[in-house]
């Protein structure tokens, strides 16, 4: 209130007004360089010389999606991963009793196409590491057989629209959706508000059990562990 509509229209005009036009046509940056999963799947072990009773169990499913091609589908494998969360949850810590921070992501890259991956996982004790694995692969394969209750789906589905009005009061939305005005149109749009709420509310649970039949296979699955190592647990020397 402190500045005149036309003052403020005027310097617009001279700064940001006045600078080069940009090319018509977005650019859009995809690397040449081809990012894979190995194909092998023998289990992955690693070792620390950290704390001899602390251990990390992880499960990884690679996902060929474009979310750049593929918008929706990689919105169902959001929804897919929120609700592997509250099983891995469930299971893995209030079952096992294991863990106090279980977990479970999606990633996926617009840079390298097809280099994405579901992973679920857990900070665990050395003698669990085993026990949780099998937990893991066996929520991959309740999901896989449709066994998702529609209080999981809609526990996953909920908080991302609980925070969409939240965005429309948030600096850092708005500026992150004007970044992308110019030179990313496409995905402007899809970024609004009202455009998320349709994409997310279009999800079904049949769309997260055929997403789940078809990238969380045992086949696919990529099993890591990171172990106590011989240096675990000791004092450094002192000099």
């Amino acid at each position: 209130g402190d500045v005149e509509e036309e003052a403020v229209i005027k310097l617009v005009a001279k700064t940001f007004g006045a600078l080069p036009m940009r090319a018509a046509a977005p650019t859009k940056f995809k690397s040449d360089r081809p990012v894979v999963f190995r194909k092998d799947k023998t289990p992955i072990v690693l070792t620390h010389n950290g704390e001899a009773n602390q251990a990390i169990a992880n499960v990884y499913w690679p996902v060929n999606i474009d979310p750049d091609a593929d918008a929706q589908g990689a919105r169902v494998m959001a929804v897919l991963a929120s609700v592997m969360r509250l099983k891995v949850t469930a299971e893995i810590r209030e079952a096992l009793g294991a863990t106090y921070s279980p977990s479970a992501n999606v990633s996926m890259s617009g840079l390298y196409p097809g280099f994405g991956y579901v992973s679920a996982g857990a900070e665990v004790k050395p003698q669990d590491a085993d026990e949780v694995i099998r937990a893991l692969e066996k929520i991959a394969a309740s999901m896989r057989a449709g066994e998702i209750s529609d209080d999981e789906f809609n526990r996953a589905i909920t908080p991302s629209l609980e925070v969409l009005p939240q965005n429309a009061t948030s600096n850092a939305y708005w500026l992150g959706l004007i970044a992308q005005a110019q030179s990313r149109p496409d995905l402007m749009e899809r970024s609004k508000i009202a455009a998320i709420e349709k994409s997310v509310r279009a999800v079904t649970k049949t769309d997260v059990i055929a997403a789940a039949n078809k990238w969380l296979t045992d086949a696919a699955a990529q099993e890591v562990r990171v172990v106590p190592g011989p240096g675990a647990g000791r004092k450094p020397a002192q000099d």
